[in-house]
């Protein structure tokens, strides 16, 4: 599996390979943060093939980087 962000409770998990780093002068958000692809629409898959629409798009999306938390999955 990889790389995935913790978001909410620990209810999603997202792949990292289905988000990128904003930096903080593109958002109103005080660090960088992780948001869903360039270009794509607001939407991004969970590991567990759920859609999960980005909470905060103009803001922190889905958490600022360093705060949000990575876990690491091995593959099965």
């Amino acid at each position: 599996m990889g790389q995935v962000l913790q978001y909410g409770q620990g209810e999603w998990k997202i792949p990292l390979n289905e988000l990128r780093v904003v930096p903080a002068a593109d958002t109103w958000c005080d660090s960088d943060s992780w948001h869903n692809p360039e270009g794509g629409d607001y939407l991004v898959t969970t590991v567990d093939g759920l859609p999960f629409v980005n909470p905060g798009p103009i803001r922190c999306g889905f958490g600022a980087v360093g705060s949000a938390l990575i876990l690491w999955i091995p593959r099965s």
